[in-house]
């Protein structure tokens, strides 16, 4: 009986890293090819709508894989460990800049049309800004929590090792967020 060696493309995470570990470049093509678009999101979105930023560190990042890639345990899912990492180079940058203008007032400004001052009907990519806006605006603990739960779909166990928080705060933050936006929501739907 013949043995089939498995294409590199199907390995699954944490086998890849192994081999991004021993110098395989296409293993880590393979990782970035993954993981690249989703934390792109995960950085424009909690770093400010900038895609300079978000691209500086999303390279930033995978240059930390490449540098250091014995610094992934292959007990944790590859997933929850690259999005803490993203999340704790979040945070450094937010104790950075001291003080948080994820979204500006002209940048706001700029989201509505005329249509929406006079509530003419509101299209769908408008109603999306509008809730991308507000979501912006959450604190940096709650608009963290909302993405990974609602645009990773991350379980609350991978969003309470990914912020290093229990669980328990995973779920109040979740539930003051979604209460928060309900309430600005509500506004807009009037």
């Amino acid at each position: 009986m013949k043995i089939r060696k498995e294409k590199i493309e199907f390995l699954p995470d944490h086998e890849l890293m192994a081999l991004v570990a021993s110098g395989n470049e296409k293993a880590f093509e393979i990782i970035y090819e993954r993981y690249k678009n989703r934390l792109y999101y995960f950085f424009l979105r909690m770093l400010g709508e900038c895609t300079e930023t978000a691209n500086d560190f999303l390279q930033e990042l995978f240059i930390k894989i490449i540098d250091k890639p014995h610094f992934y345990n292959p007990k944790y899912k590859f997933s929850t460990w690259i999005f803490s990492v993203a999340n704790n180079m979040c945070k450094n940058e937010y104790r950075k800049r001291k003080t948080r203008d994820f979204v500006t007032i002209e940048s706001f400004e700029n989201k509505i049309t005329q249509e929406d001052t006079i509530k003419v009907k509101v299209k769908a990519e408008e109603r999306i800004n509008f809730i991308l806006a507000e979501i912006d605006k959450l604190s940096e603990e709650l608009k963290t929590v909302m993405i990974l739960k609602y645009k990773e779909k991350f379980c609350l166990k991978e969003i309470s090792e990914i912020t290093d928080v229990p669980e328990g705060t995973v779920k109040s933050r979740l539930f003051y967020a979604r209460k928060e936006l309900s309430k600005r929501l509500s506004e807009f739907n009037d």
